[in-house]
């Protein structure tokens, strides 16, 4: 099940790569200073306002008591794009039951990187009109039922 996640070359992304290059200053800002950026990327990826409020509370609580910027740099520093590209060309032998559901609006990772996957993949694309990154979140009915879909799927006598 992938759902407007990361593959190929499609991390980090732009707002990620500065925070990357600039991790020693990243690394000494407080929970508090830090919470705006992670406020702008939360809101970008979510087209319920009300949603992202909660998302914002719920991402920021581990920077916030794991050492705010220092935590964050960390998590950017052990970034690499060759990790997702190191397996991309594995995905169209994997010959796995699956399912694509993405954010046709999704300004991280974009909606060809979801037809990219489903292609690799060999199955269809589940498209959220107006969903952004965060789809969990914004469309839990669209995710569960094609987890259950593929639950079913795997689940079924053979």
């Amino acid at each position: 099940m992938i759902t407007n996640g990361i593959g190929y070359d499609s991390w980090p992304i732009p707002s990620v790569k500065a925070m990357a290059a600039t991790s020693g200053a990243v690394s000494k800002l407080p929970a508090a200073a830090l919470k705006p950026a992670l406020a702008a990327i939360v809101l970008r990826g979510n087209d319920d306002a009300e949603v992202a409020k909660e998302s914002l509370a719920l991402h920021y609580r581990p920077y916030a008591e794991h050492g705010g910027g220092a935590a964050m740099a960390r998590q950017v520093d052990a970034l690499d794009v060759a990790d997702t590209l190191e397996v991309a060309d594995r995905l169209p032998g994997l010959g796995v039951p699956a399912r694509v559901v993405w954010g046709v609006e999704d300004q991280f990772q974009t909606l060809d990187y979801g037809e990219r996957f489903a292609c690799d993949l060999g199955v269809p694309l589940r498209r959220i009109e107006g969903g952004k990154h965060f789809t969990p979140e914004d469309h839990p009915d669209v995710i569960a039922e094609e987890v259950r879909s593929l639950h079913a799927e795997v689940s079924a006598p053979h």
